[in-house]
């Protein structure tokens, strides 16, 4: 038993190294080719993305005007309730009071839901682009017979890992940028036949 398990161990053994030996014999016999790309900065320089986060801005804003008109609308009547706490009979104020509580929790709720809008919103349209710009990278890639694409970054980002160093000349983030910018070029003129 002890000497059958000692012979299965020995064959699994040269079975890794058959494979280890096959696979880098098969490296050596077709050229490497390493390309790096900073996804951040095709997200950053992309017509796409900087269509995206100034869609992002005007709809945050928009809703930043309706939040402030609440809010102010909001202080007015804390204020009216300020200045009638004076003269008013305290049942009325009761009254008044909850109004002005049941305003308040509303308000924080519109802010809250507001803001997790937002962050949806930024991660989908984050995500969309991001599987675009993969399938660029990926397309490219193959074009040019890349063996592997890297994250360059000079953080860790949740897109890629972090490189250490890159030869400049490996950089493929303008061709991607490029491609990109053409295809979301053609994407939006693509629209404006269709209307």
């Amino acid at each position: 038993m002890i000497e059958n398990q000692k012979t299965h161990r020995i064959v699994l053994i040269m079975i890794a190294i058959s494979l280890a030996f096959a696979v880098f014999t098969k490296a050596e016999a077709a050229e490497i080719k390493i390309g790096s790309v900073n996804i951040q900065s095709v997200l950053n320089s992309s017509e796409a993305g900087k269509y995206a986060v100034e869609k992002l801005k005007a709809s945050m804003e928009k809703e930043a005007g309706v939040l402030k008109s609440k809010q102010e609308a909001f202080k007015r009547l804390e204020k009216d309730f300020e200045q009638q706490r004076m003269v008013s009979r305290p049942e009325a104020l009761e009254e008044q009071e909850r109004e002005l509580l049941k305003m308040k929790r509303d308000l924080e709720a519109y802010s809250q839901d507001t803001r997790r809008m937002f962050q949806r919103s930024q991660t989908r349209v984050t995500n969309k682009i991001m599987v675009e710009i993969r399938q660029i990278i990926k397309g490219y890639a193959k074009k040019n017979n890349y063996t592997m694409i890297v994250e360059d970054s000079d953080t860790p980002t949740p897109y890629g890992g972090f490189v250490i160093y890159v030869d400049d000349a490996s950089d493929i983030t303008p061709a991607i940028i490029k491609i990109y910018n053409d295809q979301f070029k053609a994407s939006v003129s693509s629209k404006k036949k269709g209307k």
